[in-house]
């Protein structure tokens, strides 16, 4: 509503770039201001900057749309219910959906674990090396993606990046090196900004104004309802299942994947990103193979040129 059509994926990578920033500076400054002004002194600057964050938009004017009148006195249920049948009856956009939520199980399932995989073998200052690494990627796609803005045809490009960015989750579980965790989770997070920008124009172009926040809000409940899933999940497996297989003596331990992955602690963990890098690579090729998704952009309509 506010930005022009041909500005959408450079004002997605800025919004990204600030999520990025947050993540690389914010550590920094939490530490330091500990040091100087204690947790009361943070609490307060959490205050302040809160009602700042939401005194700001009193200060922006944001245009709304004209509601078609079925849709001016319908409640939660009605709205949600809308968003999914709209999605549902273009097949394109709801494959996009499904395609993202299995991504973000398969990312979620295996970064929750990253930290103890790090910390089973290596000191907290690899850790916060390898964190600050993930962070300058994420900061740097995101840059590239205000920049750039997106090609012209972006679904193709949004297969192929994720297909990259899930090729890092495969970098990052082969060795128990940091170098090799580093670059890993560094082309993970440089290429996450440049597909989820790309996306979120695709979305942005092809529905409808009036009812973007229907569903909007059905395509973020599906596709963050695969990160509690992921949670619950990924802990239990990995200590009762894929760490003893990697263990001296595992089942794999003296096998082909043993010997490439090498045993001991974390390299469960360490198979259990190769596994979802590799479905993440499955899935993406299914995806590319679907002409539903992979057309959606010649297939659809493009709502705001209609406006």
């Amino acid at each position: 509503m506010i930005v022009p059509k041909e500005k959408l994926g450079s004002a997605n990578g800025l919004v990204q770039m600030g999520q990025a920033i947050a993540s690389v500076l914010t550590p920094v400054l939490a530490g330091a201001l500990f040091v100087f002004i204690g947790f009361n002194g943070i609490l307060i600057i959490d205050v302040v900057t809160f009602f700042f964050a939401v005194g700001s938009l009193m200060f922006v004017r944001i245009p709304q749309p004209a509601l078609a009148p079925e849709h001016k006195n319908s409640n939660f249920l009605q709205d949600m219910a809308y968003g999914w049948n709209y999605l549902r009856e273009r097949s394109g956009l709801f494959g996009i959906l499904m395609y993202y939520a299995m991504v973000n199980f398969l990312l979620n399932w295996s970064a929750v674990l990253m930290v103890p995989m790090v910390l089973s073998r290596f000191s907290p200052d690899v850790l916060g090396v390898i964190q600050t690494v993930m962070g300058v990627g994420m900061l740097i796609g995101s840059i590239v993606m205000s920049a750039w803005g997106g090609p012209k045809r972006r679904m193709p490009v949004v297969i192929g990046f994720i297909a990259v960015s899930v090729l890092g989750l495969i970098i990052a579980g082969l060795r128990p090196n940091p170098f090799f965790i580093g670059v890993g989770v560094f082309i993970l997070m440089f290429f996450i900004p440049l597909a989820s920008g790309n996306s979120q124009v695709i979305f942005q172009s092809k529905v409808a104004r009036d009812v973007q926040g229907r569903v909007f809000s059905v395509r973020s409940a599906i596709s963050q309802s695969m990160m509690p899933i992921a949670f619950l999940t990924a802990g239990p497996l990995a200590d009762k299942f894929f760490e003893p297989l990697m263990m001296e003596g595992g089942a794999l331990a003296n096998t082909f994947i043993g010997q490439i992955l090498g045993t001991g602690v974390g390299r469960g963990v360490g198979l259990m990103f190769i596994i979802s890098g590799v479905f993440g690579l499955l899935v993406t090729a299914l995806v590319f193979a679907n002409p539903r998704i992979r057309n959606v952009e010649d297939e659809l309509p493009d709502e705001l040129d209609k406006a």
